[in-house]
């Protein structure tokens, strides 16, 4: 069970939530099973804290806190670079886990 203490702020909560939870729960259950690896195909349009554009917060702080591995892309150059400010402002600490690329 993760505990959600002091996590950013993000929008879809309780679907990212859910989602977290079952990547933690499946390799809690087998730490046999390579670390995890989220990918993210899109990134950050923009930020909202109540919708779209921060889902990389949610996985940033998980990976930071629990060892999770971030691959993210986008074909727009403009959305990688919110994603890496948005990072730096809120998880400043976590902000350097995730490779993100422009593809």
């Amino acid at each position: 069970m993760i505990d959600w203490t002091g996590h950013p702020p993000f929008g879809r909560e309780k679907t990212l939530k859910h989602t977290l939870e079952l990547v933690d729960s499946r390799w809690s259950a087998d730490r046999h099973l390579p670390t995890p690896l989220i990918v993210e195909i899109g990134t950050s349009e923009s930020y909202n804290p109540n919708g779209l554009g921060n889902a990389m917060l949610a996985y940033a702080w998980y990976a930071g806190k629990y060892g999770a591995r971030i691959k993210s892309i986008d074909v727009r150059e403009g959305a990688v670079r919110n994603c890496r400010m948005i990072l730096e402002t809120y998880l400043p600490e976590y902000a350097a886990i995730p490779e993100i690329t422009l593809g």
